[in-house]
């Protein structure tokens, strides 16, 4: 599957998809500061284990972004039983930071899972100090919907986790 923006292709990843330089997004500590990824060392293999894992799920689509390049993943995970959906976003490439693709991603699979799926409402937990992350949210038409309190570790300090969400037909 496919989703086409005004500057980017979304194509569902298979483990094929998998090469070296993503795996080097994953190790690398300033791409990974504000993921759950960050506690594990990647390889080719784990990378492409986590990615088989997730492709034939119907509760979880993971899609590369792309340029004329992989530039990152954004992953839409689906509750059915609530028609609830979960965002997860990395642009991998450090050169593409701060390009709105991040914001144009978000809203494509925002769009895609109101309109195809039929979701009622997406949401994000972004860190609070990821202010590149909450801009993007923002951008895309997100608010914020609640925060938990000093709830992740960053930096050595406990951050609080902003909680961004969007609700069909808003």
């Amino acid at each position: 599957m496919t989703i086409q923006t005004d500057r980017l292709q979304l194509k569902t990843l298979s483990f094929r998809d998998v090469t070296q330089k993503y795996v080097d997004w994953m190790n690398d500590p300033d791409v990974t500061k504000y993921t759950e990824s960050r506690f594990t060392r990647h390889t080719l293999e784990s990378v492409r284990d986590y990615v088989k894992s997730i492709s034939g799920s119907s509760q979880d689509y993971l899609y590369g972004i792309y340029t004329k390049e992989h530039i990152g993943n954004i992953k839409l995970h689906v509750d059915e039983h609530h028609n609830l959906g979960d965002i997860g976003i990395i642009i991998g490439d450090k050169n593409e930071w701060g390009k709105g693709y991040a914001t144009e991603a978000i809203k494509a699979v925002t769009e895609h899972g109101f309109d195809k799926i039929g979701l009622h409402k997406i949401s994000a937990g972004i860190y609070a100090n990821n202010l590149g992350s909450v801009k993007a949210f923002k951008s895309a038409g997100y608010v914020q919907d609640g925060m938990h309190e000093r709830t992740y570790l960053s930096g050595g300090n406990y951050v609080n986790e902003i909680v961004m969400s969007r609700w069909n037909n808003e």
